[in-house]
């Protein structure tokens, strides 16, 4: 089990859980190589936890294995690549970007 990617083209990469592909279980990638933004769904919806242990599994996950490695796979993918992120219930509108510290994530808003 792991992240499929299930749409590419050159502006818009769609990502999903195998176990399923729900509205909310979807992040999009847009933007091109100089500036990107993932739109992440429901899987880093919670900046205290979701971010700084990504590795937890929580009781709101459908499968927790997955939805752990999801975050890991996300967070991982927006500090590699420079990326922005449009969450949902994330602080000041919900648009930032995500920083590698030593405590884990963290989201830095825009």
């Amino acid at each position: 089990m792991g992240i499929e990617r299930i749409f590419s083209s050159h502006l818009v990469t769609t990502y999903c859980m195998e176990t399923g592909c729900l509205s909310f279980g979807m992040s999009f990638e847009v933007g091109d190589n100089s500036k990107k933004f993932l739109i992440a769904g429901d899987a880093l919806n919670n900046h205290h936890v979701a971010f700084r242990h990504p590795e937890w599994m929580g009781g709101l996950d459908q499968d927790p294995k997955l939805a752990a490695q999801t975050r890991q796979f996300l967070l991982q993918k927006l500090t590699s690549e420079y990326m922005g992120l449009v969450g949902f219930n994330l602080p000041n509108g919900s648009i930032g970007k995500v920083e590698n510290t030593s405590g884990g994530y963290e989201f830095m808003e825009l």
